[in-house]
């Protein structure tokens, strides 16, 4: 039989079912709309149900570089019941819509067929790994982990083993279940090159002084002063809250570091940057003008505060 359209397994409502990629159907339909409105609007119309007749599945698209902010953008998938993708391609009422639909119900008979066999024959058992993964394709997970991993090798100044860190953190939140306790320690321990200290905001800080009334660093003040001077960009709501711009990136390294008010010990993207830009025109001055303020600032504080002692 000629494969019309891809067919994989997939958990849907806690079930291994069979399913094909809405895009790949959409592809083979002809259909005119754009993939995102023709779906939406299919399962508006027609009811269906996420978590029933189908699930739907973040992931990466590659960024386009070039830019100031190039960064991956995530994209929705929608993986259909066999079900569900037969009535899909029965309401084109097209030529290729009852093809397609004729194709989904051969693949049921045969792929029935094929279960019904092996199980008679008692090939079908659960492996350790399979049952961990709750009945979950591993090609499909180890596909989509190598996938994000190239992705993220795209994000200027993202080392090999942060791409594959954050590769599999995004993996493991979508999945909703544990993925390192399968791979050996040297795997999650790659090197990672240090060719000059890296330092965060809040390190930042604590060199030129710019402190909280606390004494706490404050960051924020380093990070809007890094804008001020067109180091980087806001953009909130996307995993960077400051996207570095093109004076910014040659300075600029993304890394994935953990954070334990994460479950599971799952990490955040954080931006760090070498110790080369403070010697760029402009910062320094303006680091130590601020980092002088808040210095008289805490001394002016300090004095009061023993003048206040002295009356009492």
């Amino acid at each position: 039989m000629e494969e019309l359209v891809p067919v994989s397994r997939q958990v849907i409502g806690g079930e291994e079912v069979f399913v094909v990629n809405a895009r790949d159907l959409h592809r083979f339909l002809e259909v005119g709309k754009d993939f995102s409105t023709w779906i939406k609007d299919r399962i508006r119309k027609f009811g269906f149900v996420d978590g029933q007749d189908y699930v739907c599945i973040e992931s990466l698209s590659s960024p386009s570089l070039g830019s100031s902010k190039a960064r991956p953008q995530r994209i929705v998938e929608y993986f259909l019941t066999l079900d569900m993708a037969k009535e899909l391609a029965m309401v084109e009422r097209t030529e290729r819509g009852r093809q397609a639909r004729r194709y989904f119900i051969a693949c049921e008979k045969e792929l029935h067929r094929l279960q019904a066999q092996a199980k008679g024959r008692g090939l079908i058992t659960e492996s350790p790994l399979d049952q961990y993964l709750h009945g979950m394709d591993r090609d499909l997970i180890v596909r989509e982990l190598r996938f994000l991993t190239e992705v993220q090798k795209t994000v200027p100044g993202m080392h090999e083993n942060q791409a594959f860190l954050s590769a599999l953190a995004y993996t493991e939140l979508r999945l909703g279940i544990e993925l390192t306790p399968l791979f050996p320690p040297e795997a999650l321990a790659l090197p990672c090159p240090h060719q000059e200290v890296e330092l965060r905001p809040t390190d930042i800080a604590r060199r030129f002084g710019v402190v909280y009334g606390s004494g706490k660093e404050d960051g924020a003040t380093v990070n809007q002063i890094l804008a001020d001077l067109g180091f980087q960009t806001r953009t909130k709501g996307e995993p960077l809250d400051w996207t570095p711009t093109d004076k910014g990136w040659p300075f600029a390294v993304v890394k994935e570091v953990p954070n334990r008010s994460l479950k599971a010990g799952r990490t955040i993207r954080q931006l760090f940057w070498r110790i080369g830009v403070l010697e760029c025109d402009g910062l320094r001055d303006a680091l130590d003008r601020k980092g002088r303020e808040r210095q008289a600032r805490l001394a002016l504080s300090r004095d009061r505060g023993q003048s206040a002692l002295d009356l009492h």
